[in-house]
């Protein structure tokens, strides 16, 4: 058996297996593009076409790269919020992420082609090592808590902690209940409300399962970097 050697690092491996590990990797373009200071994963290269589930990304060109992490406890539906936004669809056979998933998504906003580029991290302590590496480099933040769990609440103060010792604290960062279409709910809207104030962040509380603000909360994103004073 033969192996081959690739020019990646570690990080960045993880992250490609991770997708492979779906299933969801057509062609693999084997440039590099740098952004931000980071590097963008061959996976995104511009004018490369790419095959995520069924998502299919034609050549085109765009005006602006926008690298979102998801962040939250195991479990909240981070994963069900970016399938929803990607593909417009809800589906409860997720598997739990490993390491780090990947989407995007083209739009148009402010009159610029915008290529949003989804990063959704894996809940877990063990994969934390992981996913600091990305960080990094990121335009923004969503934290995701789940409505029907206090816990996930209460660890999201842990999750602001880890942007701030890994990540770029001057992006955005929005805070996100999801699940407000279930019953049975431990944490209350106005809860959600006065947490973001404390923390200066935009809330949303959304729903995976109906669509209910997953749009709007990606948009927030995307408006809120056009609008820093960054050079992107």
């Amino acid at each position: 058996m033969h192996l081959v050697e690739f020019d990646l690092d570690f990080s960045l491996l993880i992250a490609l297996l991770s997708i492979i590990r779906v299933g969801v990797v057509k062609k693999l373009s084997s440039e590099k593009e740098e952004e931000n200071g980071d590097y963008v994963p061959s996976t995104v290269t511009k004018n490369s076409t790419i095959v995520l589930g069924e998502n299919s990304y034609q050549k085109k060109d765009y005006d602006l790269l926008v690298k979102i992490l998801l962040l939250g406890d195991s479990g909240v539906g981070k994963s069900a919020i970016m399938l929803r936004f990607t593909e417009d669809r809800f589906t409860e056979d997720l598997m739990s992420t490993i390491g780090l998933d990947f989407k995007m998504k083209m739009i148009e906003i402010d009159n610029k082609t915008v290529n949003i580029q989804i990063w959704d991290t894996a809940g877990q302590e063990k994969f934390k090592t992981i996913t600091k590496t990305y960080y990094r480099g990121a335009s923004g933040y969503i934290i995701v808590y789940d409505v029907t769990n206090r816990n996930s609440f209460d660890h999201v103060s842990t999750w602001v902690d880890e942007i701030n010792d890994h990540g770029n604290n001057d992006m955005i960062k929005i805070l996100v209940g999801n699940k407000c279409d279930l019953d049975g709910r431990t944490v209350t809207i106005e809860e959600g409300k006065e947490l973001a104030r404390k923390l200066d962040m935009p809330f949303f509380e959304a729903s995976a399962l109906t669509g209910a603000n997953v749009t709007q909360i990606f948009h927030e994103s995307v408006k809120s970097y056009l609008q820093s004073p960054v050079d992107y």
